[in-house]
Formats: structure tokens, C-alpha cells, sequence
């Protein structure tokens, strides 16, 4: 089979024959080829070491600098701006499990640097030169079967290296491809590395797992990875607070708003479904969804941002909410008000209750006519000016910040600086 090949790599690979090594393309773009998918990245490797690989790319003009001395990875920028990650021939060892080998040796054996990578898809060498794929695991079958299998076993595969559950989760649902038995069993064997991954690696994985179906176009790759999850029982090994036998239920409308909504939104979704799965309608106090993000995302096993824990808290309060509206507070009237203004929120939130939605809206827009605060810093008066009354103690403005913010929501206090500063006269002055 033939690849298209840009001149820059065509260039660089004669500069390689030249010295008597092979220059060739690896992994996804050449997996992606032969599925008719859109391009990916295009790595590259060879057997010649990184300070060589920087000379020969000066030579055509190019610019090339080490990333990674111990992984041999070199970033190579040509004239045109184009971009190869080259990577040098090696072989690893894991320990525990871990997403980084403990040891690299660089080879000049092809063989043993497709022995290290994960699935026999992934495992495909372009010879640039001579135009031929060099398919060690039978991968090219593997592909056109549609079938994600582990190079090598299994065993060999998931035992050294953690972070491989995820990404075979990702690759699984992004390409639509079924999972080989024996690759089932042996990532279920293995399930346990997760916990040695780091928080950082696991929230990309999964970032990426529930974008999925925007990789490659695959419609309902986000579902097909779910359901994966399920059937592979990873959800307490990412989130170790959830139960052992943790599933989502894929058959209730919360699983539909996952499956609808915004797919940039979808990750914070996904975080807001794992916890609406755990709670009933009736459990959802505001308190029980702080606990429940602090327990399965503001921990070392899996860190998220403070943006990311907001965005969660935000999106859970406005669906317990729409199904229950009695789940009445400052936070849940302040977080609809604000969030349903975000356009990939109300998409969701629409999705659950278009009647509802439409009332929220109005309200808001009432809501915004009365001048009524969304936030506390909506308050139409400053600390200064406050403090210039000479009433209150600077260590009082947060709890007063708060009293006059539900004045203004829930007892028809007007939102003006006068009216403001009448009520704080009235009530705090001696």
C-alpha cells in the first residue's frame, strides 16, 4: 500500500538512506491510512540517535531539538512550518505498572521498538523509501477487521504499563473497533495498574475518552466508551472513592444528557453523570454535591482544576434542580442564573426540561429588568463605600456582602446604592 508522503519527510528520509539507515513513519498515521480517517500526527523513527538526527536536519534547513534525551524524542520543524515528533529505536521496562519505563535502551532492531508499543494497530512502520508497511503483528488485519488486539499478549502488554487501560478504551470507541477477547481478560487482569497512574495522565485520558467521537467523526464513540467502562469495571480504579462494582446506567435521561449535550462541554458532563448516578432526586441537597465532587474529584487519586470543579458543580445543581425545583437555595438560584447563560449548558439543560428552560429564561431576563444580583459582585455598592460609612469592620464585608445578597434575591431588597446603604444604616448602626 502507497502513503502520501510530503515532500519534507521524502527529503529527510534520502538524507537517512544516504548514511545508510531507514527513516520511517509510525504508529496512527499510518493505522489512519489505511482506514480512510483523517490525518493525525505523523511520528517518525529510525535507529539513528537524537544529536545525528539534529545534524542531518540542519543539513536540509531544518530545525530539530531534543524534548525527551531519555525517550531519544526529537522535534523536527521543517522550512515550511511542518512538524515530526522523531523518536529513536528502544526498549523499555515498567515498574508497578507506571506510564514511564523505568529503563530505555536504544536498538537498532526494529523488532524490538515495535515490541514496546500497545496494540498491533499501533504497531505499523511506513519504509519511506521503499514504500511498503512493515506489519510485524498483523495489524493490517487487525484493521481491517476492526479489531483492537495487544501486540505480543496481554499480559506482556498491560502489566507494564498502567496507563494502557485507558488508551485502550480511547482507541476502542474513537475507531469503533471490538475488543479481542483474549485483550479483554488480560486488561481486566491488570486493572489494578490504574491506581500507579498519576492524576495528571488519568484526566487527560479521560478528557480525551469522552471527546472521543469529534476524533475521527465516529458517531457515539462517548457511548461505546461508557459502555466499556462498565464492561471493563474501571470506574473505581480512575476514581478509587466510587464502589467497586460502580456502573453507570445507560438507560435514564441523565445518560441521554451525556449523550447529547456539547461535545467540548462533555467531560465536565461526564463528571456530573458518574455523581448524578450515585444520587436520587430526593439526596440531591447542595451539600451532598459538594461532598460528592471534593470526594471523587478534588483528591490525589484524581485532581481536577478549580475551573473544572466549578463548571461540575454548576451543571449538577442545574439538573438536580430541573427535576426538582424544590431543591431551593442561594446557590442553586445564582448557579441556574448564571450558568444557563452558557450556551453549551443550556443546550444541556435544555435537553432535560425545554418547558423549564424557557421559564428560567424568562425569569432571568425579569430578573435582569429588576436589577436583582446573579452573583454577590452584582451588588450595586463597593467595599469602600461601605467601609466609608463607618459602621462596619473590614473583617464584616464578606458576611455582609452575603446578608444584602439575599436580601436583594429573596426579600425584595432593591439592588441600588441608596437603598443599600438605608438597610446596613438600619440594621448595623447602634
Amino acid at each position: 500500500m502507497k502513503i502520501e508522503v510530503s515532500d519534507d519527510l521524502k527529503s529527510l528520509a534520502s538524507l537517512f538512506t544516504q548514511h545508510g539507515k531507514k527513516l520511517y513513519i509510525v504508529g496512527g498515521f499510518v493505522r489512519n491510512s489505511i482506514l480512510n480517517l483523517k490525518e493525525t500526527d505523523v511520528d517518525i523513527c529510525g535507529e539513528i540517535l537524537p544529536d545525528e538526527v539534529i545534524k542531518l536536519s540542519t543539513k536540509l534547513g531544518y530545525r530539530a531539538q531534543v524534548v525527551n534525551s531519555k525517550l531519544g524524542t526529537v522535534l523536527i520543524t521543517t522550512k515550511n512550518g511542518n512538524q515530526y515528533e522523531y523518536t529513536t529505536f528502544r526498549s523499555e521496562s515498567y515498574v508497578n505498572g507506571n506510564h514511564s519505563p523505568e529503563e530505555v535502551e536504544f536498538v537498532t532492531d526494529i523488532k524490538l521498538d515495535a515490541k514496546r508499543r500497545d496494540f498491533t494497530c499501533n504497531a505499523l512502520y511506513y519504509d519511506i523509501e521503499e514504500d511498503k508497511i512493515l506489519d510485524f503483528y498483523n495489524g493490517v488485519s487487525d484493521i481491517n477487521n476492526k479489531i483492537l488486539k495487544c501486540v505480543e499478549t496481554p499480559n506482556y502488554v498491560f502489566s507494564s504499563d498502567g496507563l494502557r487501560l485507558l488508551r485502550l478504551v480511547r482507541f476502542a470507541s474513537s475507531l469503533n473497533f471490538k475488543i479481542d477477547k483474549k485483550t479483554i481478560i488480560g486488561a481486566k487482569t491488570y486493572i489494578k495498574n490504574l491506581l500507579d497512574i498519576t492524576s495528571e495522565r488519568k484526566i487527560k485520558e479521560l478528557k480525551a475518552i469522552a471527546e472521543c467521537d469529534k476524533k475521527y467523526g465516529i458517531k457515539n464513540a462517548h457511548v461505546y466508551a461508557v459502555k466499556l467502562f462498565n464492561k471493563l469495571n474501571v470506574w473505581h480504579y480512575v476514581f478509587p472513592n466510587l464502589k467497586y462494582n460502580y456502573k453507570i446506567n445507560i438507560n435514564n435521561k441523565d445518560f441521554n444528557i451525556y449523550k447529547n449535550c456539547n461535545e467540548d462541554f462533555r467531560f465536565v458532563n461526564l463528571c456530573a453523570l458518574i455523581i448524578t448516578n450515585l444520587l436520587k432526586t430526593k439526596n440531591a441537597s447542595v451539600a451532598n454535591i459538594e461532598f460528592w465532587i471534593n470526594n471523587l474529584f478534588n483528591t490525589k487519586s484524581l485532581r481536577l482544576s478549580n475551573k473544572d470543579l466549578i463548571e461540575i458543580k454548576k451543571m449538577l445543581v442545574i439538573m438536580f434542580a430541573f427535576k426538582n425545583l424544590k431543591i431551593a437555595s442561594i446557590v442553586k438560584l445564582r448557579e441556574i442564573a448564571i450558568s444557563i447563560k452558557n450556551e453549551k449548558i443550556g443546550e444541556c439543560v435544555k435537553f432535560i426540561n425545554s418547558k423549564k428552560y424557557d421559564v428560567i429564561l424568562n425569569e432571568i431576563k425579569n430578573m435582569e429588568k429588576q436589577n436583582i444580583p446573579f452573583e454577590i459582585k452584582d451588588l450595586a455598592i463597593t467595599s469602600k463605600e461601605i467601609l466609608d460609612l463607618n459602621i462596619v469592620e473590614n473583617y464584616m464585608l464578606s458576611k455582609l456582602y452575603q446578608e444584602l445578597f439575599i436580601q436583594c434575591v429573596f426579600n425584595n431588597l432593591k439592588n441600588t446604592k441608596e437603598e443599600l446603604v438605608s438597610y446596613i444604616i438600619k440594621n448595623y448602626k447602634k
